[in-house]
């Protein structure tokens, strides 16, 4: 949602949004080294306390398969009854094991326009944005989710 230029509409959303400090240091220190363009805007997210940086209490072996942020997106929102937002399959298992509520990121853009943060046009040009950035998304799924756009 960051290479998408998202997050200040996930702002938008009630409750608090925590990023773990693993993920600050890959996506904003990491990223304006890099001069990438989401890391100031996530930068000034957070200096506005629009997302709050924490990092997770819980300490647990790292999975071979889970990167460090994936571990500490896990393990934040457990320690804060929180839900994880997390794209990959693997890590959503290990989430859904750990008893951690877990969506992905298209939930959170049809959240969006649910609650009318977002227009319709808006939702189908972040999800066209992060596939051009990179982001997965099969055939399959993505008609069902711009379907799924056109019936909201």
């Amino acid at each position: 949602l960051g290479k998408a230029c998202a997050l200040e509409k996930v702002s938008l959303l009630s409750g608090k949004k925590y990023i773990p400090q693993s993920v600050y240091d890959e996506v904003v220190l990491k990223g304006l080294e890099r001069r990438e363009p989401e890391a100031a805007s996530v930068n000034t997210l957070i200096r506005e306390k629009k997302f709050l940086v924490e990092k997770p209490k819980i300490k647990r072996e790292q999975r071979a398969l889970l990167s460090q942020a994936d571990m500490d997106v896990i393990f934040l929102a457990k320690e804060r009854n929180a839900t994880a937002i997390i794209d990959e399959i693997y890590a959503r298992d290990v989430a859904e094991s750990a008893g951690v509520k877990r969506h992905g990121t298209l939930f959170i853009i049809l959240l969006l326009l649910k609650e009318k943060k977002i227009i319709k046009r808006e939702a189908k040009q972040y999800i066209d944005g992060m596939i051009s950035f990179g982001f997965y998304l099969s055939i399959e799924m993505y008609r069902k989710t711009m379907k799924k756009i056109e019936e909201m």
